[in-house]
């Protein structure tokens, strides 16, 4: 976690552009051209102003209800017209229909929206429904319509299947009997 003292331009496009990333403070304003993607899940904090221009991305992952990134504004917030903006539900967390996540928050004045035409989401099957919108009371956020239906595994999947896996080669032949040694920590080895 840093800071840096003065306004930050991100620009070069979201496709090879640059991203601001991560936690930290910037003690001046933030200028969306390319991407945001205050990071897994963290708060970067702008001090000053925050704009988002068209075709800009504003990356936010949530992997649990209070767990996810945010972005904290001490200014105005501008999102142009176009401003685009990603959700990534990840760790195979499915959010529940009227939970609110709010990932933006201002204590200055907002101009703007993202177009829920804008706002693409990743981690869930198709069919997940939500608004975009502020609150009212400095924040911005998303709020489901409808439950969410994860795309990925649930953690441990991976490795139930693994061992369903090692279960099926054994059964086949492919595994053969092996002999392994542990250390016993009284003396010794225990084999098996």
């Amino acid at each position: 976690m840093g800071a840096i003292t003065s306004t930050v331009t991100v620009s070069g496009g979201t496709a090879g552009g640059a991203t601001v990333g991560g936690s930290g403070t910037i003690n001046g304003s933030l200028v969306n051209a390319a991407t945001v993607a205050p990071g897994d899940p963290v708060t970067l904090t702008v001090i000053g102003d925050y704009e988002q221009d068209n075709g800009a991305l504003l990356k936010i992952v949530i992997d649990g209800p209070g767990s996810m990134d945010k972005l904290a504004v001490g200014g105005n917030v501008t999102l142009e017209n176009g401003a685009l903006m990603e959700l990534d539900i990840e760790n195979g967390y499915a959010p529940t229909a009227g939970q609110t996540f709010d990932f933006l928050t201002y204590t200055g004045a907002l101009t703007g929206t993202f177009d829920p035409a804008n706002v693409t989401v990743e981690g869930l099957q198709p069919g997940f429904q939500f608004n975009v919108g502020m609150d009212g009371s400095g924040e911005f956020g998303v709020v489901a319509v409808n439950n969410g239906v994860s795309s990925g595994p649930e953690p441990g999947t991976l490795a139930v299947l693994g061992l369903g896996g090692l279960m099926w080669m054994r059964r086949r032949g492919c595994i053969f009997n092996f002999r392994f040694s542990i250390f016993n920590w009284g003396g010794g080895e225990a084999e098996g």
